[in-house]
């Protein structure tokens, strides 16, 4: 490979990486705005437990007659991962005007007094 082929090269992988980074923060913080926003908290149901891959928890809900699902780390106002077993009820947070958007935890900011 050429020199000026490889300096291109690293050059569009770098940007591309970059641009990786920049998309993954953005649909992390957008989340938590929605949830500050318009979220609601609700309890959920852990359907699966994966301690050997992140201590993972799935969890199924419903909302107006809807099923929804998701995972991730247990989060705030849930015991810890070590000790839930399936069947066991969760806190999670959901976005209002779109229920499939969820976070375990109790991820709304405290009220002011």
């Amino acid at each position: 490979m050429s020199l000026p082929r490889l300096v291109a090269f690293l050059v569009a992988a770098a940007l591309l990486v970059a641009l990786f980074a920049i998309a993954e923060r953005q649909g992390t913080a957008p989340l938590a705005d929605r949830l500050s926003a318009d979220g609601a908290t609700t309890l959920a149901r852990v359907t699966r437990l994966t301690p050997l891959d992140h201590n993972y928890v799935y969890y199924d809900f419903t909302i107006d007659g809807h099923a929804y699902t998701g995972w991730g780390n247990v989060g705030p106002g849930n015991p810890a991962a070590e000790q839930l077993h399936i069947g066991d009820s969760v806190v999670i947070t959901y976005v209002r005007s779109e229920p499939a958007l969820s976070l375990l935890g109790n991820r709304l900011p405290p009220r002011s007094p």
